[in-house]
């Protein structure tokens, strides 16, 4: 009968997993999956290879690994609503640029280029990215688009990707267009929703002018 494993040790494995996921959140970023090598996530990580082995078995599960547990809020974060099915716009403006500003301060912005640069080579890569980043994102468009029946809406249920494209954009102008000064990725992100949910400053002045009269 195996003895339960004790706090010291689960602590270092919890430890030691985490330092290869941040080893490995750089190796990618720097060199894209292709040219990636596990050795010098190993080495970067201060493990055998084939301790890394026993945490993740191939480079994609590993890449997954970064993306799962590096990328993603750890607790239940998130809009809060009372209503399951009605999302403010403004409760959604500030969630997205939120997560955009995390995106792009965080350095994390590596890992959405290196699926945009070569998720045609390695499509599971884009299989792992959509299904744990971009679908709980589009979920969350969806929803917003369906709170009301307003025409202004309407473009969100048939193209749920408008509010995120200008961050794809960004993100490949700022990756290849070097010579040209780069694109601040929440500036853009704000820009499109104002285009598209309208203006915020404009819809607080309305508000407060209903008020006094």
């Amino acid at each position: 009968m195996s003895r339960p494993e004790s706090d010291r040790m689960r602590h270092k494995k919890q430890a030691k997993r985490a330092a290869i996921l941040e080893a490995a959140l750089r190796e990618f970023t720097d060199n894209g999956f292709a040219d990636a090598r596990l050795s010098a996530v190993a080495r970067n990580a201060g493990v055998a290879k084939g301790t890394l082995y026993l945490y993740f078995d191939s480079k994609e599960k590993l890449f997954e690994g970064v993306v799962r547990e590096t990328l993603l809020p750890s607790g239940e974060e998130g809009i809060i609503s009372d209503n399951p099915h009605h999302l403010s716009t403004e409760a959604f403006r500030r969630s997205m640029l939120a997560s955009v500003a995390d995106l792009q301060n965080s350095g994390r912005s590596g890992i959405a280029l290196v699926v945009l640069t070569e998720g045609r080579q390695f499509p599971q890569l884009v299989e792992i990215y959509v299904n744990a980043v971009l679908e709980p994102v589009l979920a969350q468009i969806d929803r917003l688009a369906h709170s009301d029946d307003t025409a202004r809406l309407d473009v969100l249920r048939r193209f749920p990707q408008l509010l995120i494209a200008p961050v794809i954009a960004g993100l490949l102008w700022n990756r290849f267009m070097t010579g040209y000064p780069p694109i601040d990725l929440v500036d853009i992100a704000s820009a499109q929703l104002a285009l598209v949910l309208g203006d915020e400053a404009a819809s607080n002045t309305a508000e407060s002018n209903e008020i006094m009269d």
